[in-house]
C-alpha cells in the first residue's frame, strides 16, 4: 500500500510554521539545557552535554587555585529590537532566566568499584585482540616451560 504525502501547497502556512517552530524550539531547549532538559548534568562536563548558551566561568578572584576555571569571562549580553513609534507609553514586559553550574567532586563511594561513577576504560576491538594474543602466547610458553604443562601443580598459580 503506497504512502502518500499531502500536497504542501494545501497546508496552511501557519501550520507549517507551528511544526517547524515546535521542532526548533524543542531542539534548541535540548541543546541549551532549558526547561526540563539537563537540569542536572551528571558524569560529564556541561560543555560536553550542552551545545549552546553560555556558562560564565568563576571570576579570577574567587578561583583559589582551581585549574579548571577558565579566565575568559562574558560580562554582558545584549538584545536589539524595534518598537513601533505609535507604541509610545506602552508597557514592555521582560522576563529573564538563568542557571548556575556548581562543580561537585564525587565521593569515594561514588567512584569505587560498583559505585555510580566507577571508571570504565573500554578497549577497542584491536586492543582486545592483541591482549588475547599475548595472553595465549604467554600461556603457550608456560605450558612448555612447566613439566607436565597444565597438570603441573604450579599451573594454577603461574597461569
Amino acid at each position: 500500500m503506497p504512502i502518500l504525502s499531502e500536497n504542501p501547497r494545501g497546508i496552511h502556512p501557519a501550520y507549517k510554521e507551528a511544526v517547524v517552530d515546535s521542532l526548533l524550539n524543542g531542539l534548541s531547549a535540548r541543546l541549551a539545557g532549558r526547561g526540563e532538559f539537563y537540569k542536572v548534568v551528571y558524569g560529564t562536563k556541561p560543555s560536553a552535554a550542552l551545545m549552546s548558551e553560555f556558562i560564565v566561568p568563576m571570576p579570577a578572584e574567587e578561583r583559589a587555585g582551581d585549574e579548571e576555571a577558565d579566565p575568559i569571562r562574558i560580562s554582558a549580553h545584549g538584545m536589539d529590537f524595534q518598537i513601533r513609534s505609535s507604541a509610545v507609553g506602552t508597557t514592555l514586559g521582560v522576563s529573564l532566566t538563568g542557571a548556575v553550574y556548581v562543580r561537585i567532586l564525587p565521593t569515594e563511594d561514588e567512584v569505587k568499584l560498583g559505585g555510580r561513577l566507577e571508571a570504565t576504560f573500554p578497549l577497542t576491538r584491536e586492543a582486545r585482540a592483541e591482549i588475547r594474543s599475548k595472553v595465549k602466547d604467554a600461556l603457550t610458553r608456560l605450558i612448555t616451560a612447566l613439566p607436565g604443562g597444565k597438570t603441573n601443580p604450579d599451573w594454577a598459580v603461574k597461569s
